[in-house]
């Protein structure tokens, strides 16, 4: 044993060894430690369990039994339940939380099965693995999206299916399974599971035979995000493209969508009998369409698109600085929830239409909504506010205090009126593009979410959208202390330990040189 102490004593001084192997050692050393404190960053920051998961109930509302009837829903899984349960990684940790979910909605629900299906061989698999097996007619799920190409079916794909009515979610998005029933940040990592909304949904869709249409514009370098595409398919809604310029807004259009245009619209001269984009617009809202505008304030002018709206008495508030165009963007230091004060919590308006959004956002959220960079807006003739900021609120144009104090408007809706005058279509607009951002909204502490649900509900007649469900947020709630300050903490000594030893093993080269 003394000998032993002896050696491991020498080889701690170093004694024996040359300075290149001493390198060798404390290279090696490093390269495990940050291997092994990556490791658990992963494991720390990629909750793997979905135990505590429940599902809210509030699903209830969806599955009334004159909606039911006697229909019966299946929920097809592309995989063996076990092989959900025993992956391995984030697809494998994201289907056991889907698997969950779907569970207990069938548990739940009478008119609700499972199956599992081997998208390989065919054949499906029940969820005990016993020899019942049959074969399954694949061709029955082949669907194509807005841009006609064939939707892939994976192992991660989930089929809700009820008679003939058949909807596929599946990852056309990232490179990981279940990317649907999750909201994800630019990166591609996971912000919030919303698998009780997106599965009741899909329940929910199967169960109607017809279904309306929201179309995005496009063609103006318009971004939607997909967790807004989501929220619009939860409700019940196919979600298409159009361009304007080439075909009129179909019948089953049930809202219209100009998402965060880069270049203005199209408008006839006068007296002409062209139609461009702002007479197809124009006749959609006057049969009874609704319009839903979300304008980036700082993306320069729109004249036309932003005289059009001014017909329906809403104007985005802008000055001029030294020959140049801004809008006047609103600062409140008040509820403002960054340190430049703009973004900030912007409270429901005291209007009819803001009220019935109001009303139904009551049962399940009393906090505010998330907007940031948001113009004000000016109203006139119809229109009512819907969102506004604090009674200490600024606007800034171009670097410059344009108003000193006061709440200002930052969404608006207005009737439009058809041929007799009467009260037809209706427009939304918010010149910000940050309350459908999928970090908006999967903020626990807020409630962009359900008013943006409320807003479909209440303002565009949509049917059956899924309030109140529960989600997993895990940059806000879950991983709260860690993303937060605990990561900081973390970070920190996941850089200094790889440090330390590399300083030791340098101090003891140096020194051994210098004997």
């Amino acid at each position: 044993m003394s000998k032993f102490k002896e050696r491991l004593g020498a080889l701690v001084k170093g004694e024996g060894l040359t300075s290149g192997t001493i390198t060798a050692i404390v290279i090696a050393i490093v390269i495990a430690l940050n291997v092994v404190f990556y490791a658990l960053g992963v494991v720390l920051y990629t909750p793997d369990t979905a135990d505590d998961l429940e599902i809210s109930g509030t699903t209830d509302r969806l599955f009334s039994e004159e909606r039911v009837g006697d229909k019966t829903v299946t929920v097809t899984f592309c995989m063996a339940r076990d092989d959900i349960i025993s992956g391995t990684g984030n697809t494998a940790m994201k289907g056991r939380y889907v698997l969950s979910t779907a569970e207990q909605l069938a548990e739940r629900y009478d008119f609700v099965s499972m199956r599992f299906l081997n998208i390989i061989t065919k054949q499906s698999v029940s969820a005990d693995d016993s020899s019942d097996i049959q074969y399954v007619d694949i061709d029955r799920y082949r669907q194509t999206d807005a841009l006609g190409k064939e939707i892939p079916l994976l192992k991660s794909s989930v089929i809700f299916e009820c008679g003939d009515e058949v909807k596929i979610f599946t990852d056309t998005y990232t490179s990981e399974g279940y990317s649907d029933f999750f909201t994800l940040d630019s990166s591609g990592n996971i912000m919030a599971y919303n698998g009780e909304e997106v599965m009741a949904s899909m329940i929910g869709w199967v169960l109607e035979d017809e279904h309306k249409t929201a179309y995005f514009t496009t063609y103006h370098g318009e971004v939607a995000d997909i967790s807004f595409r989501t929220m619009l398919i939860c409700s019940g809604y196919n979600v298409e493209m159009i361009n304007l310029k080439e075909r009129e807004v179909p019948d089953d259009a049930d809202v219209l969508l100009i998402s965060n245009p880069k270049s203005d619209f199209e408008r006839a001269a006068v007296g002409s009998n062209i139609r461009t984009e702002i007479e197809r617009m124009r006749t959609y809202l006057e049969r009874g369409g609704s319009l839903y505008v979300a304008l980036d304030p700082y993306a320069g002018r729109f004249p036309v698109l932003e005289s059009f709206l001014s017909e329906y008495g809403i104007k985005i508030s802008s000055a001029e600085r030294e020959g140049k165009h801004y809008r006047n963007i609103v600062r409140d230091t008040d509820n403002a929830i960054t340190a430049d004060f703009f973004t900030l919590v912007a409270d429901l308006a005291d209007s009819p239409l803001a009220g019935g959004v109001s009303e139904e956002l009551r049962k399940y959220k009393q906090s505010g909504i998330l907007v940031s960079s948001c113009a004000a807006l000016e109203l006139s003739g119809d229109a009512q506010p819907l969102l506004l900021s604090s009674p200490s609120s600024s606007t800034f144009a171009g670097g410059e205090v344009t108003s000193d104090r006061g709440s200002f408007c930052l969404s608006a809706i207005s009737y439009a009126k058809d041929a007799d005058g009467a009260e037809a279509g209706r427009v939304m607009v918010i010149p910000s593009i940050y309350l459908t951002a999928g970090d908006a909204l999967v903020s626990g502490g807020y409630a962009n979410r359900d008013f943006l649900y409320a807003v479909l509900d209440t303002v565009f007649n949509s049917p059956n959208v899924p309030y109140g469900c529960n989600t997993v947020f895990y940059t806000s709630e879950t991983l709260e202390s860690l993303t937060m300050q605990t990561a900081r903490i973390f970070t920190a000594i996941i850089m200094m330990i790889p440090v330390a030893v590399g300083a030791v093993g340098v101090f003891v080269i140096v020194r051994r040189k210098n004997r």
